[in-house]
Order: C-alpha cells, then structure tokens, then sequence
C-alpha cells in the first residue's frame, strides 16, 4: 500500500498546555527539529510520586489537509 505524502504537523499536550509544530509540507516521513516551551509548569508533588505517577504527555499527528488524526500517547519520565 502507497501512501501519499502528508503536510504533517503535530498538536504536544502536557499539563492543561499545549503547543504546536511547524507544518511539514509533502513528507511521508516527518522529522521536526523544534523546541515547544510550555510555560510556567506546576507539578505540586514530590519527586518520589512525580517518577511513580508521571504526567502524560500526549502527541497527536496531523495531515493539514485531512480529518484522519493518529494520537500516540507516551509517558514523561523524571529520573
């Protein structure tokens, strides 16, 4: 199956914020090289329960031209 190329971009949510990348135009292997800054992050736990219970971080990957969304979600581990 081919696949036609995407203009990807991606929605990162974390803690009640969220950001979003540059769009990607015609790729159908996107590879962003970009920092999103979250500002002003209030995590009110220790560290003990912080790595025991850490905040998700959720990725969700777009076609701007398409209603067709992937999410992939993953956890923020603090060592």
């Amino acid at each position: 199956m081919c696949f036609p190329p995407l203009d990807a971009y991606a929605r990162v949510a974390f803690c009640k914020q969220s950001a979003v990348t540059a769009v990607l135009t015609q790729t159908l292997c996107p590879t962003w090289d970009q920092t999103l800054i979250f500002d002003e992050i209030e995590i009110y736990e220790g560290v003990v329960n912080v790595a025991k219970n850490s905040p998700s971080v959720v990725v969700e990957l777009f076609d701007r031209d398409s209603v067709v969304r992937f999410v992939v979600s993953f956890t923020f581990l603090v060592s």
